[in-house]
């Protein structure tokens, strides 16, 4: 098990439970093994690969199973992206006005801020502050495109 940087804290907590699994699998192959030939013994070198190579296919099963977890803020962010590019909101937007137009996978203000956070951090957005009037009045912030994300087709 390979562990990377920034790894959705869900998919930690399933792979540190692979500590205790590779060898509990190994002992497991170890006692079939022994089973089978009437032997006994520490576990073998090959019980541990084979745990090892089970882990590895199990791992790579779990990524798979909470991509959909994991990669809800990148999706969001490629949804919102295509919606840019589209010219489907002013430039400068608010949160809310995307979360309006009812686009799947951005119907909600957490996944619209998962989104813009994602194409912040890209350098596709950047908040704008506007200030409050001489009324007052709640604290507002927009999102300006860079001007290289409209240009670009790619």
């Amino acid at each position: 098990m390979v562990r990377q940087a920034g790894e959705h804290a869900v998919l930690v907590s399933h792979l540190a439970k692979y500590r205790s699994l590779m060898p509990s699998l190994a002992l497991l192959f170890h006692l079939v093994e022994c089973a089978a030939q009437g032997t006994g013994g520490p576990v073998s070198d090959t019980a541990a690969e084979l745990a090892i190579v089970w882990c590895r296919y199990l791992e790579a099963h779990a990524r798979r199973v909470y991509e959909s977890v994991t990669a809800g803020p990148r999706l969001a962010a490629a949804r919102l992206a295509t919606q840019i590019r589209a010219g489907k909101l002013p430039d400068p937007f608010q949160a809310r006005t995307a979360r309006l137009k009812g686009w799947a996978g951005l119907t909600e203000a957490d996944e619209v801020a998962a989104a813009i956070a994602v194409l912040e951090e890209h350098h596709w957005l950047r908040a704008v502050e506007v200030p409050t009037t001489e009324k007052g009045g709640r604290r507002t912030v927009k999102y300006a495109v860079n001007p290289a994300v409209r240009s670009s087709r790619a």
